[in-house]
Order: C-alpha cells, then structure tokens, then sequence
C-alpha cells in the first residue's frame, strides 16, 4: 500500500454544485485512512473548503468526460509518477476505500463493476470512468493521440455519459494496460 494518495474530481458550469465537491471530499475524508490530497479543476474555486487544492481549468477546456483525459497529461498538477485517483461528483461513498492506495505498481486502474445489471448488459464486468487511478505520466500517449483529432474521438464515443465507450477510447488512444478494480 502506498503511504500518500492524490485524489481529484472535476468541476465546471451550473450543472453541479460547489456542495458536490466538498460533499465528495467529506466522504472521501470519513472513508480513507491514509493521508492523501484532495484535488480539484474547476472553473470557479469559489466555496471549496480549505482542505481542497483547488486548480483552474484551462480557458479551452473539454466539456463532458474529456477533460478527465487530462490526467493523462505529463505532469499533470505538478504530480509526475504518483498516483492519482479520478472520482467522479455524483458518486456516493459509503464504506472504506482504502483499497485505491493498493498494488502500487500498477500504472492504471479502472472501477470493474457493472453498475448496470448483467442481464440488461451481457459480457458481465466493464469499465466505468467514474473511479480510476493512474500514475501521472504513465500514459501520456493517451491525452497525445486524443488531441492529435479530438473531435473524431469524440464523435467516436459520444463524450459525456458514455462510460460504455470509456475502454474502447482509452484503447484507440493506445491505452493497452488496463486493471480491474475490485
């Protein structure tokens, strides 16, 4: 296990409140025992509590999903090779999730439950963008061929709300090194 994890969510527009952010941060804080640092891009940093590093999008950001490849960045947040778990703002957490700071050799991880039903879903367990974790750097060829045509890529894979796409976009930006999360 690792002895310090980093964690971000990403926050822009009216969609979702500054309330989700620092509810998510609460429940992050009940649920994980090791010291870890809570992250977030926004556009408005206005209202975070103070135990959030608050980081600004770019002007030119991507709406929907695709600003979550911006984890794949070299050095993203000044934090080159350390792991780093993306959580979603709609998620709920209500147990322990200490879990993320296991296997610290492995570059990427993806949250393997099927949050849909297997029998409306056949082929079981998929990926699901909501929680991952990575090590910044270990992939920047991901966020590199996505921004060699994003807008194909995006028409590919529809953007927001389609985590069904989330493996097979990661796979056609090149991402071949995929863990299950338990």
């Amino acid at each position: 296990m690792i002895s310090h994890l980093n964690l971000v969510c990403y926050r822009w527009g009216t969609l979702y409140g500054v309330e989700y952010v620092n509810n998510l941060r609460a429940m992050v804080a009940r649920n994980l025992s090791i010291p870890h640092t809570f992250h977030c891009m926004t556009d408005d940093p206005a209202g975070l509590r103070d135990d959030i590093v608050a980081h600004r999008l770019p002007d030119e950001h991507y709406n929907g999903n695709w600003n979550k490849l911006m984890t794949f960045q070299e050095n993203f947040l000044g934090l080159q090779c350390e792991l780093l778990v993306s959580l979603d703002l709609d998620i709920v957490i209500v147990d322990n999730i200490d879990f993320l700071a296991d296997s610290p050799m492995d570059n990427f991880k993806i949250c393997g439950r099927n949050w849909v039903r297997d029998s409306v879903r056949k082929g079981g367990v998929r990926g699901n963008s909501s929680v991952y974790r990575l090590r910044v750097g270990s992939h920047t060829h991901v966020w590199e061929r996505f921004l060699d045509n994003p807008e194909r890529v995006k028409a590919n894979y529809h953007g927001k709300k389609s985590a069904d796409h989330w493996r097979p976009a990661l796979a056609e930006c090149g991402n071949r090194e995929l863990f299950i999360l338990p």
